[in-house]
C-alpha cells in the first residue's frame, strides 16, 4: 500500500514520489515515521533527515526545518531548503553557515528561540559529520 509523497521548496516541489511505502521525518517532538492511511496531522519538523522508503529503495534528503501535513492518503513536507543525500551537500553546509549567522545576530530573541537555532546548528553538524 504506497502514499504519495512530496516535497516542497517555496519554489515549488523539490521532490515527488507515488510509490512511498513510509516516510520518516525529524518531527520537532521527536522523529516519526508515518504510513498509509496514518492519521491526519500537521507538525513542524526541525533540520534534519527525511527518509523515504519505497518497495525496492529508499532515498534520503536533508531538509532546515519546515512542516509536515499528513492526508489519509499522502505525506506533504514544506520546507524553506532541502538537499538530497549524496547529491547537494553543499547546500547542506550553506544552510549551516546561515543558521550560525543568524544566531550571532539573535541577541533580542528570547531563550527559547536562540535554543530552537543552536539545536538546528547542532542536528546540521550532527548531520555532516556522518
Amino acid at each position: 500500500m504506497a502514499i504519495d509523497f512530496e516535497l516542497i521548496l517555496p519554489n515549488g516541489k523539490f521532490y515527488t514520489c507515488e510509490e512511498a511505502v513510509s516516510v520518516t521525518v525529524p518531527a520537532i517532538e521527536g522523529d516519526m515515521t508515518v504510513y498509509k492511511q496514518h492519521i491526519p496531522l500537521v507538525t513542524e519538523l526541525h533540520s534534519g533527515m527525511i527518509t523515504l522508503n519505497t518497495s525496492h529503495t529508499f532515498f534520503q534528503f536533508f531538509v532546515s526545518g519546515g512542516f509536515l501535513h499528513v492526508t489519509r492518503s499522502g505525506v506533504y513536507v514544506l520546507a524553506k531548503k532541502a538537499a538530497k543525500i549524496g547529491e547537494h551537500i553543499d547546500l547542506v553546509q550553506e544552510i549551516l553557515v546561515e543558521a550560525k549567522k543568524m544566531l550571532e545576530v539573535s541577541e533580542g530573541l528570547i531563550d527559547s528561540d536562540r535554543d530552537v537555532i543552536r539545536r538546528y546548528i547542532a542536528n546540521t553538524e550532527n548531520f555532516l559529520k556522518k
